[in-house]
């Protein structure tokens, strides 16, 4: 009779802990994390790729997750390729260089970042985005999600962008 009271009492603590954890926090114990975005997770982005197609040279400040920052000027009609590991990008911003004044264009924010491998600075003042670098990494987000049997995600991904410049 004391060994099954022990374990009764055991199985009320158990219970008294789940529901006290949905109380205060709002879930389960056994709630799972929330689902990506289909094609987030196929594909790493670990080297994204900036154009200027603009009239004048810009410079970039990439700041990273530990406010590290790293500058980068890129003449008229070059790009530049950043290497760094997957979602480790903050911000991007970008300044034009005209005569001696470097002025903001634009911002480049860390979702963007993370869903998108590269960025072209148009004339126009738009910045470009698309999805992959090239086929290659299209190709390899695509053959994941079919091996993986997700048609929602390989129909996404079959829709993105490729830069092809």
């Amino acid at each position: 009779m004391g060994e099954i009271m022990k374990v009764l009492k055991i199985i009320l603590q158990v219970c008294l802990i789940a529901l006290s954890t949905h109380a205060i926090f709002g879930y389960t114990i056994t709630r799972t994390k929330a689902e990506p975005k289909l094609s987030e997770s196929y594909i790493a982005i670990e080297k994204t790729l900036f154009d200027n197609c603009r009239n004048n040279p810009i410079e970039l400040l990439i700041v990273d997750n530990k406010n590290n920052v790293h500058s980068k000027i890129i003449r008229i009609g070059d790009t530049y390729t950043f290497h760094h590991k997957h979602g480790s990008l903050k911000k991007v911003t970008i300044y034009e260089q005209r005569y001696d004044l470097n002025i903001e264009i634009g911002a480049i924010s860390q979702s963007d970042l993370k869903t998108y491998q590269a960025f072209i600075f148009n004339i126009d003042g738009k910045i470009e985005k698309f999805n992959f670098l090239d086929i290659h990494y299209k190709d390899k987000a695509l053959k994941k999600a079919h091996d993986l049997g997700n048609t929602a995600a390989w129909s996404e991904i079959s829709e993105q962008t490729v830069y092809n410049p």
